[in-house]
């Protein structure tokens, strides 16, 4: 709908590919755009959140429901306690990297309710 064609840059190569006109605009998570100091070339930051990093146990349902009563309540309290904190974490973390974007020159906006809307 742009006219924009979709390439692989790989972080490492990111300031290159923007110094060289390979890329003009980019999708990366606000961690990446710190260690690559995408402030060195770009001006704005926009927060999209087109995708926040999960991670996840997974565990045998057999073995789960082979476990007494005490222990399973134990292991889904232990998982409860770890999600708060992971998306605790997280968020902390990403705030962590926007404010160093914008120390480091960038203005970190938020999207227009209309854009959002189109």
């Amino acid at each position: 709908m742009v006219g924009a064609q979709p390439v692989t840059i790989q972080a490492a190569e990111l300031l290159q590919a923007l110094a060289t006109g390979a890329v003009e605009t980019f999708a990366i998570s606000s961690a990446t755009g710190h260690d690559s100091k995408v402030w060195e070339q770009v001006m704005y930051r926009y927060r999209i959140y087109m995708s926040l990093p999960k991670n996840l146990f997974i565990v045998n349902q057999q073995a789960f429901f082979a476990l007494d009563n005490a222990t399973q309540d134990a292991v889904v309290k232990a998982a409860a306690n770890a999600e708060e904190r992971g998306w605790t974490l997280g968020e902390n973390q990403n705030k962590w990297y926007l404010e160093h974007l914008a120390k480091n020159g960038m203005k970190v906006e938020k999207l227009s309710a209309k854009f959002q809307s189109a």
